[in-house]
């Protein structure tokens, strides 16, 4: 058995940070608990089998499977008595450790399923991580566990909330490339997904469509600027990413039944 605890204090990686982690190959009906933990951990099982229970709801497992363990929360566990698992664990804490759990799976159900090789080479990496010298340990055990955060954010998305992140993602695009003539086709590769797939997400997530979302945002930022400052109407086109100071003025007047300059006055 190999367990690892990590020295870096709590409040000093306040987002995320791994607070155990380790190997262990169980002897036949080996068992933890009842008990309860101080932090999240994620326990998977290399080989063999066993039996975890939480809140009164116990779960057979075997190779493959992981069980997630909240703070706080009544468990035990046990190796089986003719084929003993083994598992990798890694302990999280961290004051954005649930909001990235709920973006998963594993906000219904603590149990998950994995038989690819990335993960075990996470547990890898974690391995490596805590025998590196002092002054890069803890910046690698952080980076090793947002890739494990990352992993199962993509391998086992929460399907609600993945379209949601969709939307924040165009949405945060859109207020940041304000400036700039936004073109769809480059928003959805920027995003990474189909064209029409986004198009029609938005829609369904936001009741308008994207393209009447980009003007509203540019209208709503034009708007701003004539009315918080001085600018010139051709600086304010170039400001919403409108490079022809006349095709702002008439895209303005046909948003708003008023030219900018009358808006200004008003």
């Amino acid at each position: 058995m190999r367990i690892f605890t990590n020295s870096t204090d709590f409040y000093n990686e306040a987002d995320a940070m791994v607070y155990t982690s380790g190997y262990e190959e169980c002897e036949k009906g080996h068992a933890y608990g009842p008990a309860y933990r101080k932090s999240y951990m994620i326990h998977y099982i290399t080989y063999g089998q066993g039996t975890f229970i939480c809140e009164d709801q116990e779960y057979h497992l075997k190779k493959g499977d992981a069980f997630l363990i909240r703070p706080q929360k009544k468990i035990y566990y046990k190796a089986d008595d003719k084929d003993p698992w083994a598992y990798a664990w890694i302990g999280m804490q961290g004051a954005k450790i649930p909001y990235f759990l709920e973006k998963t799976t594993l906000s219904d159900t603590p149990i998950f399923h994995y038989e690819g090789d990335e993960l075990n080479y996470l547990f890898l990496k974690l391995n490596k991580a805590y025998h590196q010298k002092s002054y890069v340990r803890d910046l690698m055990l952080t980076s090793v566990l947002y890739e494990v955060l990352a992993f199962l954010c993509q391998h086992f998305p929460k399907a609600h909330l993945e379209h949601i992140d969709y939307v924040h993602e165009i949405m945060q695009y859109i207020t940041m490339h304000v400036d700039e003539p936004i073109k769809i086709s480059e928003l959805a590769h920027h995003i990474g997904i189909d064209r029409s797939y986004m198009t029609r997400l938005f829609k369904a997530q936001c009741d308008c469509s994207l393209k009447d979302y980009i003007n509203q945002v540019k209208l709503d930022e034009a708007k701003r600027l004539l009315k918080t400052t001085d600018l010139k109407i051709h600086a304010i086109a170039n400001l919403v990413g409108f490079n022809d100071e006349l095709y702002f003025s008439r895209w303005f007047t046909n948003q708003t039944h008023i030219s900018a300059s009358q808006y200004r006055k008003s």
